[in-house]
C-alpha cells in the first residue's frame, strides 16, 4: 500500500465532505432544506467525496489499486469514528455511523473500479 497516495486521497475526501457539510448546514440554517433532507445530502456527499478520493488514488497508484482505494475508505471511517466518539463523549456507534462507513467502503470500491 502506498501510504502517501492513500493519505492524499483521504485528505481530499475529508476536505470535500467537510465543505459539503458546511454547505448543508448553511442550507438547513437558512431553511432552504429540512433536516431530514440534510441527512440524505450528508450521506450522498460523503459517498461522492470518498469516491473522488478513491478515484484519484486509483489513477495515481501503479498497482494494488483496490487496496489503496479501500485504504482511503478506512482512513475516512477512522475520522468519522473519531469525530463520532468526540461528539458523543463516549463509545457509542449508531446505525447512521455504520451506514456512513459502509457507504464509504462501497464508494471506494466503485472509485477503484472506475479509476482503472
Amino acid at each position: 500500500m502506498n501510504f502517501k497516495v492513500v493519505f492524499k486521497g483521504s485528505l481530499l475526501s475529508v476536505t470535500l465532505v467537510a465543505l459539503s457539510l458546511l454547505a448543508g448546514a448553511l442550507l438547513v440554517y437558512f431553511n432552504f432544506i429540512s433536516e431530514a433532507t440534510a441527512s440524505i445530502v450528508v450521506f450522498c456527499a460523503s459517498a461522492i467525496g470518498v469516491f473522488i478520493g478513491a478515484y484519484g488514488v486509483s489513477k495515481t497508484s501503479e498497482h494494488k489499486v483496490l487496496i489503496n482505494a479501500l485504504g482511503v475508505a478506512l482512513l475516512f471511517g477512522l475520522v468519522v469514528l473519531t469525530i463520532s466518539l468526540a461528539v458523543n463523549s463516549g463509545f457509542s456507534i449508531h446505525t447512521r455511523t455504520l451506514t456512513l462507513i459502509g457507504g464509504a467502503f462501497a464508494a471506494a470500491f466503485w472509485g477503484a473500479l472506475f479509476g482503472k
